[in-house]
């Protein structure tokens, strides 16, 4: 909506000022001056007052717009920030994100849009660490397996673990294997049960720090 314009009288060029009651001034005599100049002092005093609310009300409208746009801005820093969060807590890093430098619409949406880019790359992201968690506990359960013999034998070979089962056809190789398989389940669950505790101790000593929600980016300068 349009600010109301200045008064009308602020903007009319000049020329003859007319009297109260829409009169024309008297020219001459004492009486007829004073006259005048009290309708010219009452005419300039309404048109101050008349100003006076004109400004009145554009400083009202812009304190209001200016509440408005800063409540929206907060809003938006506390979606920013819970989203940060969560992507912290998926592996992202402080460096990862683009904090808005000011309060404004335009920096918190080159935020976000970073944030985007980042849940575009999370897929390939969490492919890269399974892989990377697979073959490390792949590797932890074979050496856990092969150490178990050679503790019993020190003369205990690896090679066959190399070599591969070995069966003629491959009906014998996963006979051999369900016939180890109870004793793999037990390994794995044995694995298991010290990540749980290892991760439920993690979590324990945690909540005593700062949440990835609690220190996310710098705050914005102050206004």
């Amino acid at each position: 909506m349009l600010a109301p314009g200045p008064p009308a009288s602020a903007v009319e060029g000049g020329g003859d000022r007319p009297a109260v009651g829409g009169e024309p001034a008297a020219a001459g005599g004492p009486g007829g001056v004073a006259a005048s100049a009290e309708g010219d002092f009452a005419a300039i005093s309404a048109e101050l007052d008349a100003t006076r609310a004109w400004v009145d009300e554009l400083i009202r409208r812009e304190g209001e717009a200016h509440s408005a746009m800063r409540a929206g801005c907060e809003m938006l820093e506390e979606i920013l920030r819970r989203q940060r969060g969560r992507l912290m807590e998926l592996g992202f890093t402080h460096e990862d994100f683009n904090p808005p430098l000011e309060r404004t619409v335009g920096h918190y949406a080159m935020a976000f849009d970073r944030n985007t880019d980042l849940l575009e790359r999370l897929p390939a992201r969490i492919t890269a660490r399974l892989d990377a968690e697979g073959r490390s506990a792949g590797t932890a359960t074979a050496e856990y397996v092969l150490a178990c013999y050679r503790s019993r034998d020190a003369g205990f070979p690896v090679e066959p673990v190399l070599e591969g089962i070995l069966r003629e056809t491959e009906e014998e190789a996963a006979a051999v294997s369900l016939e180890v398989n109870p004793a793999a389940r037990q390994v794995a669950q044995m694995f298991a049960a010290e990540e749980d505790e290892a991760s439920a101790s993690g979590e324990r000593a945690g909540t005593s720090g700062a949440s990835p929600e609690a220190s996310l980016s710098p705050e914005p300068p102050a206004e």
